[in-house]
């Protein structure tokens, strides 16, 4: 017995996909995810970039919180490799001081990036840790403390003003700056978007 085929569905094709129709959703996809994989990259960079600023800015706050509610002065010192940022508290008798807390950066080092421009701040970029006493630009620091008063500086009356910067090295996108104002104790953080430092 033979069945006979409506001429109607003669001409139609029957399911399935040809070979170009799977190779072009295929170079869609990979076109999708070469995208999604270089995006990811970069934003990777600028996180690890904004948690490294966060932790130079929390310790820096931490440091100065300490020193208005304790009354003592906190010696905040800075190593660069690794990175990290001792907190230290002058004892009320004086002496030696006690080392409160040492911090790793995680994620970044404390580095400038070649050819970027100071923080509209304008205290120094000369070196990744670079602080210059406000009354006296030319005169060294050779300590840096927050004091009873909050205020940032060598010791009370002599305010110094600083800026903490760092990067992932090559990396133009990863550059981050966290300002301190020696008068008051302010902290100020500044990205680097779009050619610009930007707060």
């Amino acid at each position: 017995m033979k069945v006979r085929v409506p001429a109607a569905c003669m001409g139609r094709r029957t399911g399935g996909f040809s070979l170009l129709e799977i190779v072009v959703v295929l170079a869609g996809i990979m076109i999708i995810l070469a995208a999604v994989v270089m995006s990811w990259s970069s934003l990777m960079t600028n996180i690890r970039a904004n948690n490294a600023m966060d932790q130079v800015i929390q310790q820096m706050r931490l440091a100065r919180y300490t020193a208005v509610t304790d009354r003592r002065a906190i010696i905040v010192a800075f190593t660069t490799s690794p990175a990290t940022i001792q907190i230290s508290q002058v004892p009320a008798a004086g002496g030696a001081a006690v080392t409160l807390s040492t911090v790793p950066i995680a994620g970044a080092q404390f580095c400038t990036v070649s050819g970027l421009p100071d923080t509209p701040q304008g205290f120094g970029n000369s070196t990744a840790v670079s602080f210059v006493n406000a009354l006296s630009p030319a005169t060294p620091v050779p300590l840096t403390q927050f004091n009873a008063d909050g205020t940032f500086g060598a010791a009370v009356g002599i305010p110094v003003n600083g800026t903490i910067f760092t990067c992932t090295p090559g990396q133009t996108n990863s550059a981050r700056a966290v300002t301190i104002l020696g008068a008051t104790g302010r902290v100020r953080p500044y990205r680097w978007l779009n050619g610009a430092w930007q707060e």
